[in-house]
């Protein structure tokens, strides 16, 4: 964190790793002092410490999860038919730890968002219950602990044995909530679960949606009965960015994540995302729509649309053609040498001069300008010299013809 500490005795310091990642090494310069998370250090001189982490892997991650615990009753195997995620249907679940299978893939989702789970199912007094793992240990159970059915009896009798409130555990009201069909001379169930990932989630954070399923070690109700099938859909958190968009219709964005360009809707045809190709005579930006694909990460932009907040989400898409930009960017409040230009209203919307400003580290403010968090900019030294440069430098969508497609 580039923290300094005067040095009266012997310091500790001590290297805490954020959840996905582990702790290598202390490094003195190029010299390894400690594999050790925490290291003491005796010297006199003064003397700077960098630490190194690795990021795990997804089956890492997923290895140090805690596991719930399951209690079944007697009862039939109960097979899992479907699982549908957001309205898509999951297959390809690989072998691990044990009896558990988990994805192939890893589904992408936000902190604060709510997805859609459904599980078909056909049961013959078997249980089933499903958990939402956080990756600090958290659980959560979504739905009836136990649930069995009585296909021989009546397929639409839901026994609620352990759990009275099953319905209301489901957010339904009766029986008539569930979906039941009939296929190839088996009864399925498709019940249906809202499931919501944290707000204080950071990205690459892993949370597991555990559908457990309970399987019999032997045919008679006399033998003892083990934790049954567990099925993980495993789901990385991914980052989203609100971008705020003034009365006056523009602002400039930047983020060091690929992202889905969200929908301006269709009153405006110029409503988009805009990259800078260069100035033309006059001082006009040529401006160049995002069209094609995601915004790839670390790609300053220009956006036009009606007032009101977008939602930039993380997206695995491929990533469009944007290497003529010269927009940059920061995803922080930065300091940043030499002269640029910020987007503004001064005469008209466009990009002028950034103030130059005294920083933290005590710079006379001659040479460095501070760019705002998740905001473009652009340098002086990508435009051309031979241009004025005092004036700014602007963009319309009417006479001068700036827009690119």
């Amino acid at each position: 964190t580039g923290t300094e500490v005067e040095v009266v005795g012997n310091v500790n310091i001590i290297a805490t790793p954020d959840y996905g990642y582990e702790f290598v090494n202390w490094k003195k310069g190029d010299e390894v002092v400690s594999t050790a998370a925490s290291y003491v250090y005796n010297g006199a001189e003064e003397a700077n410490f960098v630490a190194e982490f690795r990021r795990l892997t997804i089956d890492e991650q997923y290895s140090l999860l805690s596991q719930p615990t399951f209690t079944r009753s007697d009862g039939d195997i109960t097979e899992i038919s479907q699982i549908e995620f957001n309205g898509s249907n999951i297959t390809g679940f690989q072998t691990a730890l044990g009896t558990t299978k988990h994805l192939n893939d890893v589904i992408k989702v936000r902190a604060g968002g709510t997805y859609n789970l459904t599980i078909g199912y056909e049961l013959h007094w078997g249980d089933i219950a499903l958990y939402q793992i956080d990756n600090n240990g958290t659980q959560k159970k979504y739905g009836p602990y136990l649930c069995a059915w009585e296909p021989d009896a009546n397929p639409l009798n839901i026994l609620k044995r352990d759990n009275p409130t099953m319905y209301e555990d489901f957010g339904l009201n009766s029986l008539d909530d569930f979906e039941v069909v009939s296929s190839g001379g088996n009864t399925y169930m498709w019940l249906p679960y809202e499931i919501s990932i944290d707000e204080d989630h950071k990205p690459g954070d892993l949370v597991t949606l555990r559908i457990v399923a309970a399987t019999p070690k032997a045919a008679t109700a006399s033998e003892d009965y083990d934790q049954g099938r567990c099925f993980d859909i495993l789901l990385e958190v991914v980052p989203a960015y609100p971008l705020s968009v003034s009365a006056a219709g523009w602002a400039s964005l930047y983020l060091d994540f690929p992202a889905e360009i969200p929908d301006f809707g269709n009153e405006d045809e110029e409503a988009g995302v805009y990259i800078v190709t260069g100035v033309k005579e006059g001082n006009w930006l040529n401006l160049v729509k995002v069209t094609d694909g995601a915004l790839p990460a670390n790609t300053g932009v220009i956006v036009k649309a009606a007032q009101g907040t977008y939602e930039f989400r993380y997206s695995a898409e491929e990533a469009a053609d944007v290497s003529a930009n010269i927009l940059k960017g920061t995803v922080e409040d930065e300091y940043i040498e030499g002269k640029a230009y910020v987007l503004g209203n001064k005469n008209g919307i466009g990009f002028y001069q950034a103030e130059l400003n005294k920083n933290a580290t005590g710079n006379d403010g001659t040479t460095h300008f501070k760019n705002n968090a998740y905001k473009s900019y652009l340098l002086a030294t990508d435009i051309p010299a031979t241009l004025s440069r005092s004036a700014g430098f602007r963009f319309s969508f009417g006479g001068t013809t700036v827009i690119e497609e």
